[in-house]
């Protein structure tokens, strides 16, 4: 099971402080962007970047925002490798994948702990690279991971399996230590984590741990 830490924060120094650490700890880091509309919580922006945070990671937007078409071109401009958004703000899911792939990136989605499966739509979820299932309410870190999310990760197992998909599953909110056997039970390929990570006192031994607790 992968790990990828995730940044969710208003602050920019904040997340280049972050950035800055994780350089050459992980192949992979995930940026949480969330505006008021989406999640009644307001992060970072791209627009507040003259340029990306040099990273030797392969970057992650996640689009927690209510109209993650309007998010696309100025994420862009970052290079990151791929882009997340959640289902519940994109109606025509297919035309958004489209759009992202034809800026050079890879695209994912997102359902929020609520949102049924079926809001995903079949061809959008076969031209995906990751699908995310979220184990908190979107938008806020350090809340109470919701076991009752397995369920959705056997449900999105079974539907790979009948697209003759590719997708990766992740699962993101919420990610404890405590989590991680049922997760690698459950076949989840990617455990994103956040508090988890920056609420420790010391960072390097907290990723160190949460690295060696992953891989069981």
């Amino acid at each position: 099971m992968q790990l990828i830490p995730a940044i969710l924060t208003n602050s920019k120094a904040d997340l280049l402080h972050k950035v800055g650490f994780l350089q050459g700890k992980s192949s992979w880091l995930q940026i949480d962007f969330v505006d008021q509309a989406f999640a009644g919580e307001l992060t970072v922006r791209p627009e507040q970047f003259d340029r990306w945070p040099t990273s030797q990671a392969q970057i992650e937007c996640h689009l927690m925002v209510a109209n993650p078409f309007a998010w696309v071109r100025d994420c862009d401009q970052l290079l990151p490798q791929r882009l997340v958004a959640q289902v519940e703000a994109v109606e025509n899911q297919i035309e958004f994948v489209e759009r992202v792939v034809s800026e050079g990136m890879e695209v994912g989605f997102a359902l929020n702990l609520p949102t049924s499966l079926e809001r995903l739509q079949k061809e959008a979820a076969f031209n995906a690279r990751v699908i995310l299932v979220l184990g908190v309410l979107a938008g806020r870190s350090g809340q109470e991971f919701h076991p009752e999310i397995v369920s959705k990760i056997k449900e999105l197992r079974r539907l790979r399996q009948k697209l003759g998909a590719n997708f990766q599953i992740g699962v993101d909110g919420g990610v404890k230590p405590e989590n991680f056997s049922l997760l690698r039970r459950e076949g989840v390929d990617i455990a994103y984590v956040n508090s988890a990570l920056w609420q420790a006192e010391d960072w390097q031994k907290s990723w160190r741990r949460l690295q060696a607790q992953a891989k069981g």
